[in-house]
């Protein structure tokens, strides 16, 4: 009976520790212009000079030639749009989407393999009086 709680435990964490994956942002590791944030729409990471590190939603190109980040505040219902100083920036990286997509569909299959191997062994047995 320790040997299943033991495997049960290990199990679990593992697929918490997917779940908690999904929820994360990768970032390119090239540094890339506020241009190529604007066009890309994507999320992006802007590195200052101080090393204060802020992450955006999206970068804004507006007509007058200034740069906005935007932020989502109260768990996604309202934006903020903080300008964004061109002089202060160190660096500025791009949300890898390719890979946060094979991460997330990685973590979704290996969850539901798990959870359906967690009924086969411990449930099924379970089931039938063994």
């Amino acid at each position: 009976m320790k040997l299943i709680k033991l495997n049960v435990k290990v199990v679990a964490l593992f697929l918490a520790v997917l779940l908690l994956l999904q929820g994360c942002t990768v970032y390119k590791s090239g540094n890339a212009s506020l241009y190529d944030a604007a066009k890309s729409e994507s999320k992006t990471k802007i590195i200052k000079k101080d090393g204060e590190k802020v992450k955006f939603s999206k970068v804004l190109l507006l007509d007058s030639g200034k740069f906005y980040g935007i932020k989502w505040i109260d768990r996604n219902k309202t934006t903020d749009s903080i300008f964004i100083d061109t002089k202060a920036i160190k660096k500025v990286k791009l949300e890898n989407k390719k890979l946060n997509t094979t991460i997330e569909d990685v973590s979704w299959a290996v969850s539901w393999i798990g959870g359906l191997i967690l009924a086969i062994v411990y449930v099924y047995p379970w089931m039938l009086g063994e």
